[in-house]
């Protein structure tokens, strides 16, 4: 569904080989008439391995992580902002682990409901 929106580049992360297999499948063979975003990747792989994109980027979470990676994915996030500043929204449904990303500088809350929380980076101090 996401790549019916023009995102440049779209890369799902996945740990577990089986998953990781369906996903690529998923991209091979789902082409709706709406598909405005061509670039579709999935990636094997730890998701507090993953080296975020120098580019501004949409985050989103079903609740994926135990708090442990969760709190590592959001401290590596961080510091590829801090070597590179770029804005960031974070899309976390199922958010049962709210407060993990909430606790980092790196985001602020920016809305949400019970069943999602939004984040983004926050806007630079003048």
């Amino acid at each position: 569904m996401a790549s019916e929106y023009p995102f440049k580049r779209i890369v799902g992360v996945e740990l577990i080989a089986e998953l990781h297999r369906a996903a690529e499948e998923n991209i091979r063979s789902y082409h709706p008439a709406k598909q405005q975003c061509q670039q579709i990747e999935a990636v094997c792989a730890e998701a507090c391995e993953f080296v975020f994109p120098e580019m501004p980027l949409v985050l989103y979470l079903f609740n994926p992580l135990p708090e442990a990676a969760l709190r590592r994915v959001i401290r590596n996030l961080k510091q590829s902002l801090e070597q590179s500043p770029r804005p960031v929204w974070m899309v976390y449904h199922n958010p049962a682990m709210d407060s993990v990303v909430a606790a980092s500088t790196a985001l602020v809350r920016a809305g949400g409901t019970e069943q999602y929380s939004l984040f983004v980076t926050p806007k630079p101090q003048r």
